[in-house]
């Protein structure tokens, strides 16, 4: 039964994806998960789509009727997702600043 609704789950995004994109990607059963993937042929359409919404979204030109703010939205994600990293880095750093000082 799971399996089912996993697939009905990666169906239903795929259709959403083709909707907004224009390309229907394809759903590939991978045994553990299912994966949703373009075509070779299908992706330099998305790759353009999307190169074309981001730069509707961050263009300097006048600003349309509608405008979205994505930074609360993109911000937080980028945080959790970079800042154990950065974190590490700079404990690393400062271990080794440590160390070098001390010889």
């Amino acid at each position: 039964m799971n399996d089912l609704v996993a697939k009905s789950k990666a169906g239903l995004y795929a259709l959403a994806l083709g909707q907004i994109t224009g390309q229907t990607p394809q759903v590939i059963d991978n045994n553990t998960y299912y994966q949703i993937a373009w075509t070779t042929d299908q992706q330099p359409s998305v790759t353009k789509f999307l190169d074309d919404s981001i730069n509707k979204f961050t263009s300097d030109g006048t600003p349309s009727d509608i405008q979205i703010d994505f930074l609360p939205v993109v911000l937080p994600v980028a945080l959790k997702k970079i800042a154990p990293f950065a974190i590490a880095y700079g404990a690393v750093a400062f271990i080794l600043g440590m160390i070098i000082s001390r010889r």
